[in-house]
């Protein structure tokens, strides 16, 4: 990419902070209150992540060779599970813990780790006995960013926080064991990239965002 900066945002995390301590009070004051209902246990996980480029003007990936960059890469996720079940069709989950994410390059010998912790809160519907769907934000902080490379591994910056959106399903295979598949789509962005052309000219923007999907093992007791 002839020409190309990289701008990076840091955001501060008190913000999720905040957001995980105000969640962790509401979820210690409902068990108070409806602890028949609820469920705790803990899950892990495999995912395949990548990251996805969005440009201004859309032609910009076409343009730059940007559309077909990145491979996906395998990672791995490790949550607990606090989870509160209605005696209706509907539920709240939350799953503070961490994950792997991060991208390598099409062409091979580069390679980006990226360790976030997380928090999905997300509404459970329970279509049948076994069977539920699961829908919410996921929010999350990096803690480590590297990129490895035939060199060597060194660390890079990335925005920090990261807000996405969750979708997924969950099958209960015995009475604590159960088994679920999820996809996630960030909407932060975790970097930017300012193109500009062979006259030094500034031809558009370039924002990469997280991608995943995931397979996992749930234990609840």
């Amino acid at each position: 990419m002839t020409g190309s900066t990289f701008y990076i945002n840091q955001t501060s995390m008190k913000n999720l902070k905040v957001i995980i301590y105000s969640l962790l009070v509401l979820v210690l004051c409902a068990a108070n209150v409806f602890g028949q209902n609820w469920s705790f246990g803990a899950q892990t996980g495999v995912t395949i992540a990548n990251e996805i480029y969005k440009s201004d003007p859309k032609e910009l990936l076409a343009d730059y060779n940007l559309e077909t960059k990145n491979d996906p890469v395998i990672g791995y996720s490790l949550n607990a599970h606090f989870e509160y079940k209605s005696k209706g069709i509907w539920g709240v989950s939350m799953e503070p813990g961490f994950m792997m994410k991060g991208t390598q390059s099409k062409a091979g010998g580069v390679k980006l780790n990226l360790l976030y912790v997380q928090i999905p809160v997300l509404s459970d519907f329970y279509l049948v006995d076994k069977l539920s769907l699961s829908i919410g934000p996921e929010f999350a902080y990096l803690l480590s960013a590297k990129r490895k490379n035939d060199f060597g591994t060194s660390p890079i910056s990335l925005d920090k926080f990261d807000i996405a959106g969750i979708i997924g399903a969950n099958y209960k295979i015995y009475n604590n064991l159960s088994a679920g598949v999820r996809f996630s789509n960030s909407f932060i962005k975790n970097s930017e990239v300012i193109i500009t052309d062979s006259n030094n000219q500034l031809a558009g923007e370039v924002k990469i965002y997280n991608r995943y999907y995931q397979l996992f093992i749930r234990v609840t007791i």
